[in-house]
């Protein structure tokens, strides 16, 4: 729209006369910028997606997350966005007096409170109340867009902010009944919660006394709730049974046995608030069907839903099987949106999240707009600019292709029509049903695409949906490239996924096709591409693989290059280093070919830790800086030789099945290398030098309580700062967000 051309005070009045000065359309495309210059490069790129809508008009549906998905700084993002704002004002209000501490100071924190504020929000007293306030806060910015909900469903506490909305209470009653359930929690045993990737009969029988299903989230994933000497025995039964799980990172047995003591107490709170029948429609995760008046307006409801389980997969078969309708993930996170993603009942409806961590930021409020509004969503642009004046501006209209008719060679008399072609799509668009989907076009594509099907446990993927933003982990990248090599007879390294995580991509990979990128020196990965500043290196730790940093990476924020260097002794044919000087000297050279002068950005979780150390050393011995050498929970010689007494070793209890021999033999011998490596590591001085030690806050056996002391011995500056998360969590979501926060405020 020639925005190229336009003054940037002028970019609001073109994107007004866009949204209502142009006819509807069903193919569409927007991007989310603050200068004319931008959305031209944008707009011409491959960034922007143009997509097909064929829900004009789609109605939206708001799934509200339960108890877990909170975070520190959730929604800081949106504070500039008066609804939202003025929404969380407004509950920080009314939980000042049962609180007795301002809401927002436990929300919103700064580099030097955030641990603090993390602990706060990881106690249910805390938790609870803060969840609800974002949830809320987010649903009153959608419908100050004009986006108004057909349907709502929440998870466990989600459900209140669902019923809220709705009118069952008023909000300073739900807050109060929050608030209630927060201290009911906080006043409970220690207990715990465990993910299974199984579904609930196969479960059923190896739950021993006091375990409850606490939910059952999909048909093949089921949390599990109870008390811990009770769950670490489900765990031993479920591990000999080949089953994969995950403990929560919450120290309650939400929705188990464990709640029994404390039901009356909150039934009298319920008691007293007069309860109300709803005004829209809610798909309650109690029963999984549609909240009935009776139900909603009845206390007894409200007990059994704080103690029985979660039926969150039910209730999402019945709304995906009402009607098609977009469905917003109404808070912080992404796991209704990989849940309903996932969900076998859902056919094409689009899965938006409003606050998802992408790049480990909070995407703009923007962006959860433009792709409500591409998914068919209505949105108010009236309401959306509320009250701004703006003015239509002289715009280039549509470029439709001319065809050009004679009516002299018309017949006279009426004939039969011939099927008319379908039109092709726009160039570089993709059909969009439920994400801007499109289809496979070969045979290779077809099967990577059915792999993708089976791993998820999807009805569809396109060929440009990516393996990460479903869900996908390390662990499951493992199990879809033992499906790849089963249906291709490819066996491709784990790293690949990083590159090439795509049913495209991975088709290139297979073939030898496609465009290549550019050469890397050998065993060096991107993790990220980028210009802005000097790139990052991290390295692997004892496992040789980098795969995990990818969240870290992510959370460093757009526009820097990151890499990470891969062990090449996991390569059929690759050579394995048996010391750590060895290894630096190694990726030096890799280092230097990419970024021939410094200054240089080091960082290594573990193992990789004492990498860094040592090119950090060589490097600065060179004369070049160092700005940043960062060791993540790195142990030293010492810590290393206290674990393996206490029976430390290699983790492949879930691994090992999607790895064929000649894989675990090379991943075997590169974590036996790396691990005598550093127990000979004689731990050189670094005089002058500078290293950030970051601590994991959680300590797991068999590493010692006081791990990386030694590091304090080399003469180097050490700063130690103690991070969120244990030994192997602290990369990993939220976790990593915090610790990308950090690390990118070391950067210069």
């Amino acid at each position: 729209a020639g925005a190229g051309d336009d003054p940037q005070e002028a970019l609001a009045d073109v994107a007004h006369t866009l949204q209502v000065g142009r006819a509807r359309f069903p193919w569409r495309r927007f991007v989310v910028v603050g200068r004319g210059g931008d959305a031209a490069a944008l707009l011409s790129g491959s960034a922007s997606r143009t997509v097909f809508d064929e829900g004009e008009g789609r109605g939206a549906a708001f799934l509200f997350p339960g108890g877990g998905a909170q975070r520190v700084n959730m929604g800081e993002s949106f504070l500039h966005e008066p609804a939202f704002r003025a929404a969380l004002d407004t509950c920080a209000g009314l939980l000042r007096g049962p609180m007795g501490a301002d809401l927002r100071d436990v929300l919103f924190a700064g580099p030097d409170r955030r641990e603090a504020a993390a602990r706060e929000l990881d106690r249910p007293l805390w938790s609870q109340p803060a969840l609800f306030a974002c949830d809320w806060a987010l649903a009153q910015l959608w419908l100050s867009w004009g986006v108004k909900p057909a349907a709502l469903l929440g998870h466990s506490l989600g459900e209140y902010v669902a019923a809220c909305l709705a009118g069952v209470f008023t909000l300073e009653e739900a807050l109060g009944l929050v608030v209630a359930r927060g201290r009911l929690m906080e006043a409970m045993p220690p207990g715990g919660m465990v993910s299974v990737l199984a579904p609930v009969p196969r479960v059923e029988a190896l739950l021993g006394t006091g375990v409850s299903v606490a939910a059952v989230n999909g048909p093949q994933t089921c949390v599990l709730s109870g008390p811990l000497p009770a769950l670490e025995a489900v765990e031993a039964a479920l591990t000999q049974e080949g089953v994969e799980f995950k403990r929560v990172r919450y120290a309650r047995a939400a929705h188990s046995v464990m709640l029994e003591p404390f039901l009356e107490g909150f039934a009298r709170e319920v008691a007293k608030v007069k309860l109300r029948a709803p005004t829209l429609p809610v798909v309650s995760s109690l029963t999984g069907r549609w909240l009935q008046e009776r139900e909603a307006t009845s206390a007894e409801y409200w007990v059994r839903h704080l103690r029985h389980t979660v039926r969150f997969s039910d209730a999402l078969e019945c709304l995906l099987e009402s009607g098609d309708r977009a469905l917003i993930e109404v808070g912080p996170g992404t796991t209704l949106t990989a849940l309903a993603r996932q969900h076998p009942a859902r056919k094409t409806q689009p899965v938006l999240a409003t606050l998802p961590t992408k790049d480990g930021v909070a995407v703009s409020a923007l962006e959860a707009l433009g792709e409500a509004w591409a998914a068919g969503v209505d949105v108010d642009w009236e309401r959306f600019r509320d009250g701004e004046k703006r003015r239509r501006v002289d715009l280039p209209t549509y470029s439709f292709d001319r065809v050009h008719f004679s009516l002299e060679e018309a017949p006279v008399a009426a004939s039969p029509r011939a099927p008319r072609e379908p039109r092709p799509a726009p160039q570089g668009a993709a059909p969009r049903g439920a994400s801007s989907r499109v289809p496979p076009r070969d045979a290779t594509e077809r099967a990577l695409a059915e792999c993708f099907q089976q791993l998820f446990r999807v009805e569809e993927v396109g060929i440009r949906d990516d393996f990460f933003s479903l869900g996908g982990d390390s662990l499951l990248a493992l199990r879809l490239l033992a499906m790849v090599s089963e249906r291709f007879g490819k066996r491709l390294p784990l790293r690949e996924m990083l590159t090439a995580p795509t049913v495209e991509l991975l088709a290139r990979k297979l073939g030898g096709t496609g465009e290549q990128g550019p050469q890397l020196p050998p065993g060096m990965v991107p993790l990220q591409q980028g210009t802005r500043g000097p790139p990052i290196f991290f390295v692997h730790a004892a496992g040789g693989h980098s795969v995990f940093y990818r969240q870290l990476a992510q959370a460093l924020g757009e526009g820097r290059a990151v890499y990470a260097f891969e062990s090449r002794g996991l390569d059929p044919d690759g050579p394995v280093h048996t010391s750590v000087e060895e290894m630096a000297t190694a990726y030096l050279e890799g280092l230097r070919a990419l970024q021939p002068r410094g200054p240089y950005l080091l960082a290594g979780a573990s193992f990789g830790g004492a990498v860094i150390y040592e090119m950090a050393r060589w490097l600065t011995a060179e004369g070049h800086a160092v700005p940043l050498c960062a060791m993540f929970d790195c142990p030293g010689p010492t810590d290393i030789v206290k674990a393996l007494e206490k029976g430390g070793g290699a983790d492949l209890e879930h691994a090992a099945p999607f790895m064929d021999p000649d894989q675990e033999r090379r991943f075997m011998r590169v974590w036996e290398a790396n691990i005598q490596a550093l127990v000979r590591y004689p731990m050189p001085r670094f005089e002058g030098g500078t290293v950030q030690f970051f601590r994991a806050a959680t300590v797991v056996e068999p590493l010692p309580e006081h791990l990386g002391l030694e590091w304090l011995t080399t003469g180097a500056v050490v700063r130690v700062e103690t991070v969120p998360g244990d030994h192997n969590s602290m990369l990993i979501g939220e976790n990593a967000v915090a610790l990308g926060a950090k690390l990118a405020a070391l950067i210069p």
